[in-house]
């Protein structure tokens, strides 16, 4: 694994393009059930997915001590 780490500005990017692809993902999802496609996915199972995605962003970030 890499030693280099994240700094804040990157982390502000990565974390805002995490939340509007979750987003995203999440009101496909919708529209998919509501037009009575049966998904391999469940609402907020992408908020499940992009919270630990961005636990793991911010375990990679360089923290301020």
């Amino acid at each position: 694994m890499s030693t280099t780490k994240f700094t804040e500005f990157e982390r502000f990017f990565i974390m805002g393009a995490i939340k509007a692809a979750v987003r995203e993902a999440e009101e496909d999802l919708e529209e998919k059930i509501e037009d009575g496609v049966s998904p391999m996915f469940s609402i907020g199972d992408f908020e499940s997915i992009g919270e630990d995605i961005m636990s793991k962003v911010d375990d990679l970030t360089i923290k301020k001590e």
